[in-house]
């Protein structure tokens, strides 16, 4: 019997970090466009960025400098944007499209991930 509980106590552990997962990537790419959409970027979505070197921290910025910066790396090709989220796993695209919207002040990256996969 213990042993079923505790199955039963996981699974919504599991289905907690998918959707904390997923909240981190809308977190992290909060941009949906109404711009022109530009070259695929990788990227990477962590609770810990390590030593990359293509890190974006949005943390403190105001609209205008996290776009800046988040060009800046789409020109380069590759992302590395950390979100203290307990229990994020770390979330990769490879094919990330950029886009934005100044009026409504929003970016997004969107691309295909692997979650809890």
């Amino acid at each position: 019997m213990r042993m079923r509980r505790n199955q039963i106590v996981r699974r919504p552990a599991v289905l907690g970090l998918a959707a904390a997962a997923a909240t981190s990537l809308v977190i992290a790419w909060l941009w949906v466009g109404g711009a022109t959409a530009q070259s695929p970027v990788a990227l990477t979505v962590t609770r810990a960025p390590g030593a990359a070197t293509d890190v974006v921290d949005f943390e403190g910025q105001t609209y205008g400098a996290a776009k800046t910066a988040i060009q800046v790396r789409e020109l380069a090709g590759s992302a590395t944007i950390p979100v203290d989220l307990v229990g994020l796993p770390t979330l990769t695209s490879s094919n990330a499209i950029l886009t934005s919207d100044d009026p409504s002040f929003s970016i997004a990256l969107q691309g295909s991930t692997t979650v809890l996969g």
